[in-house]
């Protein structure tokens, strides 16, 4: 009996029913049952404990079934009192006298009517008198061992639930610092992917306390997991007995390297796989037996870390200390759970194990983070050295690089005029010296680099944003970069709506595409390279894409940053601060850049920029207008729109095509006080119009613009007009060599950057303009001297013929004498150095000469003239139609047997005007035509050679030879429309 009844549940709270209970094994007693007297014999038993079954002829001790009961004695009838129950057994069923108060799984005599279950509960009872007997009816056919294995604590109800809820307090405060400690490591670890791996033990070492906390005690796992089977909480309690003693010896590994054995550390995984593999295939009953081992195991690890850590604190380790008295503390409360639960020692409660493994996972938290601090403060210290003497780095790489520019250019001139002049030089000697160019120029490109980081790097390197069309940005990259690809199966182009556009500094917007673009040429040996843009909100997006050897996806984090080569062999030219430097640029213009790749497929670089504000303009048909005062009013009103012409009565012309209006009146404003006609426009395709119909002197073209590109207009126009018949000056905000090289390929004569300065940009269009008039010059002085070729027996021919015709024809010598001093007279005339006579006046000559020859060869020639009378008044260089007649007669007809024939004829045909002369001599073969029209002879055909010259600078088209030996000649000139008639030019 349990005397109670001088206990006051009030005043002293809960108790246990710690003692000797009365025990009847194989026996499932009832409280009528033992009103009559069934029981069998029973005996004394310990509880909290367990017993075994000596029947059981398996030697499964723990298997079979018992009836508990005690009798307690109170002052407690109609009280609401309480049981707080943990595990007992594997089932039970527990009545108050006659009353099932609670229960547990399944009792059965049998292992087939039985089932087990782990249940934690309280329950409310009120005894109907004063003593009652407590029955605890208990089965087992799982675990290892049998009975009542907790004490049954008995009190208040309120004081019970109270008990349970300071338990669950307790547990759940301790849950909570370990699942807020596992989220803070867990976020530290994403934070710092490389960070030790200290920080993913103290990981699992969390993960394995909180399956411990919830699957031992009032066992939360059962609240948490509905459903989950008693043996699989079994299963996952032993897992963290074998694994966190593993854990926490790593961690200790981590922290001291050279003190723990790393023999040791394989021995002990080696034992927590073979234990972890006999829990999972051996029966409860089996693997729970061996306890005692899992638990020696246990504390030795721990006892070997505690020596190991006086070792350390011996070599003057930092923290071994705080090590020592950590697994200390576990060593005890481990010592102490255990002999608790044999029933050693009743003083201390259980449990206490989850409690220090705790405070060591705090302890080693606490190390990592004293370790961290004081990383941080050398790391803190090394970058504020590294800092230093990277900047005195950068200062020096800057330093020998703008010293080293110069002779390095010098360098470079010298070895590309040698290459050019070197005619003697051996196969291998050239191979050298081009080597050695392409070298410093890569030397050279280094340099600039280098220059370009060290000013982004200490924000030197300011910006001047404006608006650029993007497409003919894209278009100027790859004109001036197509000649770099050294294979022809690789397609250069772009793909871009030409009314976007990009709010930029356009030198360093220039800047970056080339970057991108020139890295996607070193690593594209096929396929194509593409440029495409669209419009995101208020942003451009920009891609450079290329079908190029890819970049592997572990190094495509790290290719912006300086110094960078994605590939191994480093077999490819550069330097790897092109996409750093694009980048860094990316972000002064407040965008991203990011990349995209697959190996084997090629590359994506994106990277955005601020959209452009201002509108495009569609192309408008020129129109005149009165000269106006050039003031800043036109920047604000559109005035550009359409083309301008100012100071119509000045005599040199220029053509300015400029989309940027503060540039247009820049350059308006600055030419406008030298006395030059200007057409003014911001279209290209004006611009297109005015070099068709107009006579320009020169014209000055900004590389960028909306419609196409300067280069792009400047090629056209060399389509037409040659260097010195129209020179054209091109503006841009960037001059690197390969744009000189291109732009002097496209034809520009010079280049001038912006910004600059009014002087400047007078002094080279008055150099320009020049350098066509003195061309201009040489050809009419060319001119002249052709009228100086007359030959001598020419005019001894024609005097004999004279002479002869005065005593037989006196009239006819009288009529021919006139014709000879017209001729005389228009060869002498000079008048006839200037550029333009009418068609009507060069047949005057045409007709004396002919009229000469005619008396000399009597009834051999003939001449036809087939003109149209709007055509007399035709414009045209003088002395292009006389020599080509003259031509006819002595090469083709004089050497012909009988009667030959010309035909000068004019014809409207498109936009020109076709004048031809044509025989029907003796013809010429084809390398007699290509002798004169590629004039590889010198000294003979000046004529011709002169015509053809003068018709290529005033028109752009020269002589057209038709001929065939024996078939006669045809010599064709094509004149447009826009110099057909008299004043226009």
């Amino acid at each position: 009996m349990f005397d109670l009844s001088q206990y006051d549940f009030n005043k002293d709270g809960p108790i246990k029913l710690d003692g000797e209970w009365a025990l009847y094994k194989n026996q499932l007693l009832t409280y009528k049952d033992f009103e009559e007297n069934k029981q069998k014999q029973g005996q004394l038993q310990k509880v909290p404990g367990s017993f075994t079954i000596d029947q059981n002829k398996k030697g499964e001790k723990g298997f079979g079934y018992g009836t508990y009961r005690l009798r307690v004695k109170t002052n407690a009838r109609g009280m609401k009192l309480g049981f707080k129950l943990l595990t007992m057994s594997t089932s039970y069923s527990i009545m108050i006298d006659d009353t099932v108060i609670a229960t547990n799984g399944q009792v059965a005599t049998s292992k087939a009517a039985y089932i087990g279950e782990y249940k934690p509960q309280t329950v409310l009872f009120e005894p109907k008198n004063n003593t009652f007997d407590i029955i605890v009816q208990v089965a087992n056919y799982t675990y290892n061992r049998i009975g009542i294995w907790h004490s049954l604590i008995i009190g208040e109800y309120e004081q019970v639930v109270h008990l349970r809820e300071t338990s669950f307090r307790r547990t759940m405060f301790l849950l909570g610092g370990i699942v807020f400690m596992l989220f803070y490591q867990i976020g530290i670890y994403y934070l710092h992917r490389h960070s030790k791996r200290a920080h993913i033990l103290l990981i699992v070492s969390l993960i394995i306390m909180t399956i411990r906390l919830i699957c031992t005690g009032e066992y939360y796992i059962v609240h948490i997991i509905t459903g989950i089977k008693f043996p699989m909480i079994i299963w996952l309690e032993y897992l963290t007995i074998m694994w966190g003693p593993v854990v926490i010896t790593l961690f200790n590994y981590e922290l001291f390297p050279k003190e723990i054995s790393r023999r040791g550390i394989r021995l002990l995984v080696v034992l927590a796989i073979f234990n972890t593999i006999t829990i999972t295939f051996l029966p409860i009953h089996i693997y729970t037996s061996l306890l005692v081992f899992y638990e020696a195991l246990y504390i030795s690890t721990f006892i070997y870390l505690m020596i190991r850590n006086i070792k350390s604190i011996q070599k003057g380790r930092n923290f071994a200390c705080l090590c020592v008295i950590g697994h200390g503390f576990v060593i005890f409360t481990s010592v102490v759970d255990i002999l608790y639960f044999k029933q050693v020692i009743r003083v201390m409660d259980g449990g206490m194990t989850p409690f220090s493994v705790f405070i060591i996972i705090v302890l080693h938290m606490f190390i990592i983070a004293k370790q961290h601090e004081e990383s941080y403060k050398e790391v803190n210290r090394l970058s504020k050295n590294l800092i230093k003497q990277d900047k005195i780095k950068d200062e020096f790489l800057a330093n020998t690089s703008h010293e080293i520019r110069t002779p390095l250019h010098g360098m470079i001139s010298l070895m590309e005029h040698l290459e050019h002049t070197g005619d003697n030089l051996k196969h291998q000697q050239k191979e050298n010296i081009t080597y050695a160019i392409q070298s410093g120029r890569r030397l050279a490109s280094l340099v600039n680099d280098i220059l370009d980081y060290a000013k982004l790097k200490n924000d030197d390197l300011k910006i001047h944003l404006k608006d650029v069309s993007l497409a003919s940005a894209a278009q100027y990259i790859i004109d001036t970069q197509k000649y770099l690809i050294a294979n022809d199966d690789v397609n250069l182009y772009q793909e871009i709506d030409p009314s976007i556009k990009v709010h930029v500094d356009e030198n360093r917007f220039i800047q970056i595409l080339m970057n991108l673009i020139s890295n996607a040429i070193k690593f594209t040996t096929s396929g194509y390279i593409q440029v495409h843009g669209k419009v995101v909100d208020e942003y451009v997006e920009i891609c450079v894409e290329d079908t190029g050897t890819g970049i592997p996806s572990n190094k495509l984090q790290n290719i912006f940053e300086a110094y960078q080569q994605f590939e191994e062999n480093h077999t490819s030219l550069g330097t790897g601060l092109g996409l750093n430097i694009a980048k860094n640029l990316v972000e002064l213009h407040g965008g991203k850049i990011w990349a995209e790749s697959i190996i084997g497929k090629g590359s994506k670089f994106y990277f955005t920029v601020l959209r452009g504000k201002s509108p495009g303009y569609g192309p408008y048909g020129p129109y005149e207008v009165q000269d106006e005062d050039i003031d800043q009013r036109i920047m604000h009103s559109g005035y550009f729109n359409k083309m301008k012409i100012y100071q119509k009565d000045k005599k040199d012309a220029i053509l300015i095509v400029d989309d940027d209006f503060t540039n247009l009146y820049s350059l308006t404003h600055i030419l406008s006080v030298a006395n030059y006609k200007l057409f003014v426009t911001s279209n290209c395709q004006e611009a297109i119009y005015v070099i068709d119909h107009y006579n320009i002197d020169m014209a000055i073209l900004d590389m960028m613009m909306d419609d196409m590109t300067g280069l792009e207009l400047c090629q056209y126009i060399r389509e037409k007009y040659t260097l010195f018949q129209l020179p054209v000056l091109l503006l841009t905000a960037q001059v690197n060599r390969d744009a000189l090289i291109y732009g002097f390929k496209a034809g520009t004569n010079d280049f001038l950057t912006k910004p600059f300065s009014g002087e400047e940009l007078r002094a080279r269009v008055r150099t320009l303009i020049k350098m066509k008039k003195s061309a201009e010059e040489a050809i009419t002085n060319e001119v002249a001297f052709l009228q100086a070729q007359i030959k001598p027996h020419f005019i001894y021919n024609a005097i004999n013929t004279m002479v002869s015709l005065c005593d037989t024809d006196p009239c006819r010598a009288g009529d021919l004498l006139v014709d000879f001093s017209l001729y005389l007279r228009k060869s002498f005339d000079f008048n006839n150095t200037k550029q333009w006579v009418t068609l009507d006046s060069e047949l005057d000559y045409v007709q004396a000469y002919l009229k000469i020859e005619q008396a000399r060869f009597e009834d051999k020639i003939y001449c036809n003239y087939h003109i149209e009378k709007e055509h007399m008044g035709l414009m045209i260089p003088p002395l292009i139609l006389q020599p080509l007649v003259e031509n006819a007669v002595k090469h083709g007809i004089t050497k012909k047997s009988g009667k030959g024939q010309i035909n000068i004829r004019t014809e409207h045909e498109a936009d020109y005007t076709i004048l031809s002369v044509e025989d029907d001599g003796i013809g010429m073969d084809k390398e007699s035509i290509n002798r004169v029209i590629l004039l590889h002879e010198t000294g003979k055909s000046v004529g011709l050679r002169n015509i053809h010259k003068r018709l290529m600078h005033y028109y752009g088209l020269g002589l057209h030879i038709e001929s065939e030996p024996g078939k006669g000649c045809k010599v064709t000139i094509k004149i447009p429309d826009p110099y057909m008639k008299e004043g226009i030019v």
